[in-house]
């Protein structure tokens, strides 16, 4: 904990250990009322679908809270069509997204946050995130979809979430990052060698995608999605992508492309969308030189302002946790004596900093999985 401290400033230890005290608090509440609603899942499944991305969001919403009112993240939209926008959020689509920064996942929920999906989003995750606490149980609760990267088990559990899909009647966005792991320069390089060796064009700043998954994905739910959305982002600063900078309320700009695909302009079949995905690529790759030669994206700049209902609830939470804890420490000492309720909040801080650090790891690129540096 003492090294936490030291990359930390005191205010900011204080108000992040404050954060995270609400942030486990609130989430194992939040967990507790997504158990008692499960059962609904077989009973009743359209309140299931109504219930649970309410919930979900009473928990993303903290994240996104943080990243926008206590880090204050620079969000800068660029589109290539005015009316692309403002069709998200109001029908179900794919949404495919670079991934290459620490906090790519952050800027894509606050984007979701100030378009009003963050709820219904769903995100093609590896299998240990469902077993994170609070957070990884949420996106279980909520049916994303989690891989193995074996592709037997993978295409069982791709079509788990299909078959969920399909019976939603609410609208959701389904979060797919192709490239199957964060880019590094390491796994760039193995990625190109691929490209070489299988006679593609290899990608100048993308892995290669993993067209498999997509590919069952977008022919099952072809009928069901009105779209696919493109997100490509930039750091200009990528050295400040990082959860540390998060926490420490240090600011982070990102340059966000947003392009929209109507479904009638993609394939049906399963080799079709296997090589539209890997053009796609190839487009998403020229989009992000531009960014590298230009320092900007291609397109218009689109205001997309903050909401405020992510710092409501975060408040309300800050009241109720406030609360709650003043009385759980009254009782505690008149009943149990102050040596052992130090004892107990110290475990309960410790257990919040392992949280934390394990949060933290899991979303450092040189923490990531070696996925990318095995063939395709």
């Amino acid at each position: 904990m003492m090294q936490l401290i030291k990359e930390m400033n005191l205010l900011s230890t204080i108000c992040f250990t404050w954060f995270m005290v609400v942030f486990c608090i609130s989430g194992l509440f939040i967990n507790f009322l997504q158990l008692l609603v499960l059962p609904l899942y077989w009973l009743k499944k359209d309140w299931y679908h109504k219930i649970i991305p309410g919930l979900a969001y009473l928990i993303y919403s903290q994240f996104t809270w943080l990243g926008e009112w206590w880090n204050k993240v620079d969000f800068k939209l660029y589109v290539s069509n005015l009316d692309d926008i403002k069709h998200f959020g109001k029908e179900n689509s794919l949404v495919i997204s670079n991934h290459y920064s620490d906090v790519d996942w952050l800027t894509a929920w606050i984007f979701a946050e100030r378009v009003g999906l963050i709820g219904r989003t769903k995100i093609i995750s590896k299998s240990e995130t469902k077993y994170l606490p609070i957070i990884g149980w949420c996106l279980w609760f909520s049916e994303s979809g989690f891989l193995k990267r074996n592709w037997q088990d993978d295409k069982s559990n791709i079509n788990k979430l299909i078959n969920s899909m399909k019976r939603n009647n609410n609208t959701f966005a389904i979060f797919v990052m192709c490239e199957g792991t964060r880019r590094t320069e390491e796994k760039l390089l193995a990625s190109q060698e691929y490209a070489v060796k299988n006679n593609f064009i290899p990608l100048k700043h993308h892995l290669f995608p993993r067209t498999k998954g997509f590919s069952l994905l977008a022919e099952a739910l072809h009928s069901k999605v009105a779209a696919i959305y493109d997100l490509e982002f930039a750091f200009p600063d990528i050295e400040s992508a990082n959860m540390q900078n998060v926490v420490n309320g240090g600011k982070i700009e990102v340059l966000m492309h947003f392009r929209r695909i109507p479904m009638n302009l993609v394939p049906n079949s399963f080799d079709g969308l296997s090589n539209f995905i890997i053009e796609h690529y190839r487009k998403k790759d020229e989009i992000y030189d531009h960014f590298v030669k230009n320092k900007t994206f291609p397109g218009l700049r689109v205001p997309l302002p903050r909401r405020k209902l992510n710092l409501i609830f975060f408040s309300i939470w800050n009241i109720f946790v406030s609360i709650f804890a003043l009385l759980w420490l009254k009782h505690c000492v008149y009943l149990y004596g102050q040596a052992i309720v130090s004892t107990i909040l110290f475990l309960f801080l410790f257990g919040v900093y392992l949280l934390f650090k394990t949060m933290q790891n899991y979303t450092r690129t040189n923490k990531g999985s070696k996925f990318g540096l095995k063939e395709n």
